[in-house]
């Protein structure tokens, strides 16, 4: 699934075409802007300006709604098994949303909420801060259950703040990068640093740890995405691609950056080496590339393309005609056709 402009496309990545969209500005609803894009088993989660919506797969269809009047931020979590979204937004809210209907429970606190997570069995994890009083920003852990708070406010970046967070596979810890240039694995319950990770040049603004808890992505402002070994606490790859988010695929073998040109991007998790480009032109309309120029594209996208390979720069069709491996890029992606 694909994000572009206001057009929400789904691919086959095994025919290399768009088998299904949508345009966001024909909806009422969507006519804003669109500031969280996931994907789970249940659909398509989209947080605009005041609404929180899930859609079907199959075919879009809006499954449930949640919104009012209210601007929320989604960070990552586990919607798979929670089945809800936390949410942090204006008015110092926490909100939680179910994915399966309009349910949903808002949480109010003293102090300003810049990111929140999932973590334990009815906690979440947030990022509290107050810049005019560095002893009320950190991280707190908070039980909506009972509603109460099952920590004290902690920072675990001394003389700096946390910026993201990530809930760490160790039970009540979470992952947090700041603007000191670290990550760092905490337990704010007992007010203790686990482990750190060194060696970032700039502030980290987003963290993911994939499904089986044994690679971590981090972005950060140097526009570089870097994937960590979780255990061994060092440092795999180095992923030149300023991006605003990074993912994993199901299977931990591919990574996926989106980049701040709208470029997303598909690296080899074990050898850091780019695979595949992609982006969408306009709806439908897909082009994807590799390092060496091979591309396969819909409609007419290829008009829009010149091939350099070397200090040689070939017209579209002339490098079809007698450069281009198409199937490579799906051979990359994973496919599983014979007849390539």
């Amino acid at each position: 699934v694909v994000l572009s402009n206001n057009n929400l496309l789904k691919i086959d990545l095994e025919e290399f075409k768009c088998v299904l969209s949508i345009d966001f500005k024909k909806i009422n609803i969507f006519d804003q802007y669109v500031n969280y894009l996931n994907c789970s088993k249940n659909g398509v989660t989209i947080s605009l300006r005041n609404y929180v919506l899930t859609l079907s797969l199959d075919n879009f269809k809006v499954l449930n709604s949640n919104g009012g009047s209210k601007s929320f931020n989604i960070n990552d979590e586990d919607i798979v098994k929670r089945k809800a979204l936390a949410c942090h937004g204006v008015d110092k809210m926490v909100t939680i949303f179910s994915t399966f209907n309009t349910f949903s429970t808002e949480y109010k606190f003293l102090y300003n909420i810049d990111k929140a997570v999932f973590i334990g069995e009815n906690e979440f994890a947030a990022i509290m801060s107050d810049y005019s009083d560095m002893s009320k920003t950190g991280l707190f852990i908070y039980d909506y259950k009972e509603k109460r708070h099952n920590s004290k406010i902690f920072n675990p970046h001394p003389k700096s703040s946390p910026w993201c967070i990530e809930a760490a596979p160790e039970p009540n810890c979470v992952i947090s990068g700041g603007f000191d240039n670290r990550i760092v694995v905490s337990e704010p319950l007992w007010e203790k640093i686990i482990k750190t990770f060194e060696g970032l040049r700039n502030s980290v603004y987003f963290l993911k740890l994939s499904d089986d808890g044994k690679y971590l992505l981090s972005c950060s402002l140097d526009g570089t995405v870097k994937l960590w070994d979780y255990h061994k606490n060092t440092l795999m790859s180095t992923l030149n691609h300023s991006s605003k988010r990074a993912i994993f695929s199901p299977d931990n073998k591919t990574i996926v950056t989106l980049g701040e040109d709208g470029i997303f991007k598909f690296w080899d998790l074990n050898t850091g080496i780019e695979k595949v480009a992609m982006f969408a032109k306009d709806s439908a309309n897909i082009i994807a590339f590799t390092p060496e120029g091979y591309f396969e594209c819909t409609g007419k996208n290829g008009d829009y393309l010149s091939i350099a390979m070397g200090e040689e720069v070939y017209g579209v069709d002339q490098f079809a005609l007698t450069k281009n491996k198409s199937h490579v890029i799906l051979e990359r992606l994973g496919s599983s056709r014979k007849d390539l």
